[in-house]
């Protein structure tokens, strides 16, 4: 299962969005175990604050992996957990240290899935410094994709430097979905697994299923969580 940017404290660290995210934690889990997967990558942004997090949402995440304490959990360090704003040696993840069935991951690191190479890049990784893979799982600013429902990112990285070291990329950090494909390559984004505020409008959320076998995949709507709407 493949998700990002879940945002934990979202909203000045709110006992509703706690609640909110704590049903779709509940209903991903009980998706996930119907179709008999145990496996879980989360492409950064785990936590929404980058230089402090409230005691309330350190305690409802151990509600949360509770709740997913059956799964093996890939977390990848997002520009939100990280402490500084160009690298992620220094992050909020590292309090997850130690748990048997979480992964965390602030550096470069590359591992055979399934017979296929696959590399995570936390933020701040270069597109250069990424070795020639068959996947790529990060949180990257890539150009010409969509940052909100209005602005296309001028910045970051070209897609095209990363389609040179893998065929496939999965990112998060923008939170709209999105899906192209190239001559090279197919470069994903997750999007945020539900509506948090009113960018989202209109924009359809869930989850990606990946067969790391076919590097295929395919998306189940979440149909439990909360949509803004404008009227």
């Amino acid at each position: 299962c493949c998700i990002s940017d879940i945002h934990i404290g979202v909203h000045q660290n709110s006992s509703q969005w706690h609640n909110i995210t704590l049903d779709w934690a509940k209903w991903l889990a009980k998706e996930l175990k119907a179709k008999d997967v145990q496996d879980i990558i989360i492409s950064g942004d785990f936590f929404h604050y980058r230089h402090e997090i409230a005691v309330n949402t350190i305690h409802f995440v151990t509600e949360i992996l509770t709740v997913w304490k059956d799964f093996n959990i890939i977390m990848v360090v997002g520009n939100h957990d990280a402490y500084y704003k160009d690298k992620s040696d220094v992050n909020s993840l590292s309090i997850l240290d130690g748990r048997t069935n979480i992964t965390t991951i602030s550096s470069l690191t590359g591992v055979s899935l399934f017979g296929k190479r696959a590399v995570f890049c936390p933020w701040g990784t270069r597109a250069e410094d990424i070795p020639a893979c068959d996947i790529i799982f990060g949180h990257f600013e890539i150009q010409s994709f969509m940052q909100n429902s209005f602005k296309i990112c001028d910045t970051g990285v070209r897609a095209n430097d990363l389609l040179k070291k893998a065929g496939l990329v999965i990112s998060g950090h923008f939170h709209l979905r999105n899906e192209r494909s190239y001559d090279n390559g197919t470069i994903l984004y997750l999007g945020n697994p539900f509506q948090m505020d009113f960018g989202d409008v209109d924009s359809v959320k869930g989850y990606y299923l990946l067969d790391l076998n076919t590097l295929t995949y395919e998306f189940t709507e979440n149909t439990l969580s909360p949509e803004h709407k404008k009227i």
